[in-house]
């Protein structure tokens, strides 16, 4: 068909390629993997580039459309391939390129115009990208391993997508391979001008549906790895705050709904299931300390006050212990809603309190001589 002659083809290639660009600068403010993200943006623009010049192939000389276009296709998975280590925490390397690459290069520019040289050219370029292609799919595959090895439900959406991505780069391996090896075999001692037509459409059709899953495929691959960060670091606070014993509460200022975590619910003595309102914490509070309370609230809500440290007591309503709580508290913006919270730490003080109380009790006992009755007996 006129319409998939390889101009089309190369163009549709090169557009699809310029999406990944694209792509990627959008994401890579998302994620702490902003450095893996720049080494993908800058290989995909070398594979952009590369299919930019096979577009213009007639129009520049041969040298730039065969031996540089497929030089930047090289580099380009190559790039891709160190960002995928460093995305997975794994050592990255690009000592293989610079041997790898000038020699490929002098192959290329060795059978620019020579007889039978497009064949050599399509062979080299076809297991050299197939090794590349064999190496992402194996990036994938370990990241896949590891992943399984970790059990958690945030992990299940990411291991489908490195999954499909390990399906896609070794399909690619086996296509590339797969090219090479017809050409080096069905061309020998025949006209192989229609092969190679035929070879070289295959590549362009391949290397538009891997633009697609490169684009369609990695922000969502960035997502899920942000989503497994948060879980993880969301898993460490709790830890965090279990081990230090450190009660927290947000409180949204417009509706006064509370949002506490575990350690502050059992501090207070509530039920797991119950919730924290302003009518229960006015409840908890010790007579004594509910209108000081009240006063210091009020002050937030009218905004006379941005932060805020007192001692409190409360009664547990699980068994009437009375329990010293010190709350420090800071007006600040939520992050998605841009309203005012009130951020509240809370830490149970009563042995410190009882210490205190001790520590008085002995400075105001009377001071006697420490004659050997005095110390066992008092007089």
């Amino acid at each position: 068909m006129q319409a998939l002659d390889d101009k089309t083809l190369s163009a549709v290639a090169l557009l699809t390629s310029l999406l990944l660009p694209l792509v990627l600068l959008g994401i890579g403010q998302m994620t702490s993997h902003s450095q893996a993200t720049r080494i993908w943006t800058r290989g995909v623009a070398m594979y952009s580039l590369g299919f930019l010049l096979i577009a213009l192939r007639n129009v520049i000389p041969d040298l730039v459309s065969i031996v540089v276009a497929n030089c930047l296709f090289v580099m380009g998975y190559g790039e891709l391939l160190q960002g995928l280590k460093l995305f997975f925490n794994r050592p990255v390397s690009r000592g293989w390129m610079v041997y790898v690459v000038p020699l490929f290069a002098v192959l290329l520019f060795m059978h620019v115009n020579t007889p039978g040289g497009q064949e050599v050219r399509v062979i080299a370029t076809s297991f050299l990208m197939c090794c590349l292609s064999f190496a992402i799919a194996a990036e994938f595959y370990r990241a896949v391993m590891q992943s399984t090895a970790v059990q958690h439900a945030s992990n299940v959406g990411e291991r489908r997508v490195l999954l499909v991505f390990c399906a896609v780069f070794a399909i690619s391996a086996t296509a590339m391979g797969a090219r090479g090896t017809i050409v080096a075999i069905a061309t020998q001692g025949v006209d192989s001008t229609l092969m190679l037509k035929l070879v070289v459409s295959t590549s362009f059709v391949l290397a538009i549906f891997v633009n697609f899953i490169l684009a369609a495929g990695l922000p969502l691959l960035v997502s899920r790895r942000i989503q497994r960060d948060l879980f993880a670091s969301e898993a460490s606070l709790r830890k965090a705050e279990e081990v230090g014993g450190l009660g927290t509460l947000v409180a949204d200022l417009r509706t006064l709904a509370f949002t506490t975590n575990s350690v502050l619910v059992r501090m207070l003595g509530l039920a797991p299931e119950q919730r924290l309102t302003v009518q229960t914490w006015q409840a908890l509070l010790h007579p004594d300390d509910r209108t000081r309370a009240r006063e210091v609230l009020d002050a937030v809500l009218k905004g006379r006050a941005h932060t805020a440290k007192n001692e409190y007591r409360t009664v547990r309503p699980d068994n009437g212990e009375v329990r010293w709580l010190s709350v420090s508290s800071e007006v600040s913006t939520d992050p998605l809603t841009a309203e005012p919270v009130l951020l509240s730490s809370m830490r149970d003080i009563t042995d410190l309190k009882q210490a205190e109380l001790a520590a008085v009790r002995a400075r105001s006992w009377p001071t006697r001589p420490a004659t050997p009755n005095h110390l066992f007996w008092p007089t």
